[in-house]
């Protein structure tokens, strides 16, 4: 029943077989019981998989920070993912593919995975990432139990695309091992100087719903949002280049 339900939700939002489905997700938001996490991540991700099916592909970032923030070794193997519990799930399923990148890195599953995340370059954020190929396929993001004014890690991708002065790219060079061989850094973040306002995408959500480029539901009182990259890109793009800081609280700017 419950399954059903969801998969009549993700239609309704415009989600559809082929379709390249890129997640954010906080599923504690949907209050759910279960007795692993196993069993709560395919709760929501199942229906999907039947929703976009054989031709389709899921992809969700799985972030390591420790690396990035203490140094601390990346094995692409074992490095387990610290941007939630259905991206753990996902790198450890045995069908699906994991990027390599030993602080932004993505893992996938269906027909797109070995494209998306294989031959990709230094670069998080940059020309050659997964998000740039994302973009390419004209992906859509799939928000469960949370918003787009929450988070959207692909406007970092535009941030770099348009070339913001509160970014810059910074070079990490930590241990990284790749079948069990070192992988020579340096590996490319585009990160937001510290002297800035932290992100607000608030008033970039209530711009795409106003030209009804969200289509949301609510599920167990939760929010779920879809966007095209699409429309993510242009439309950030274009108040971008009204404001460079448009996403960011204050604005801030390097003169020297």
């Amino acid at each position: 029943m419950q399954e059903s339900q969801l998969i009549r939700i993700y239609q309704k939002l415009g989600l559809k077989k082929g379709d390249t489905v890129f997640i954010h997700a906080r599923l504690m938001s949907f209050g759910k019981k279960f007795s692993n996490r196993k069993e709560f991540s395919e709760y929501f991700l199942d229906p999907l998989l039947k929703v976009v099916g054989k031709s389709g592909t899921i992809v969700m970032v799985t972030y390591t920070f420790r690396y990035s923030s203490f140094g601390e070794t990346y094995v692409h193997e074992k490095t387990a993912s610290e941007a939630g519990m259905l991206t753990e799930y996902l790198r450890t399923r045995k069908d699906t593919v994991r990027s390599f990148h030993p602080f932004c890195s993505f893992v996938a599953i269906g027909k797109k995975k070995y494209y998306i995340c294989d031959d990709i370059t230094r670069s998080a954020w940059g020309w050659g990432s997964v998000f740039q190929k994302l973009h390419s396929l004209k992906a859509k993001c799939l928000y469960l139990g949370m918003t787009l004014g929450e988070s959207c890690s692909f406007l970092h991708y535009v941030e770099q695309m348009y070339g913001v002065s509160h970014c810059y790219s910074k070079a990490f060079f930590y241990p990284a091992y790749k079948k069990g061989k070192l992988k020579k850094g340096p590996f490319l973040a585009f990160v937001r100087n510290r002297k800035s306002q932290d992100y607000d995408y608030s008033a970039f959500q209530k711009h795409l719903k106003k030209k009804k480029m969200i289509k949301e539901a609510r599920y167990l009182s939760a929010p779920i949002q879809l966007v095209s990259f699409e429309d993510c890109f242009n439309e950030g793009i274009k108040k971008l280049d009204e404001d460079p800081c448009f996403f960011i609280k204050q604005p801030f700017y390097i003169t020297e």
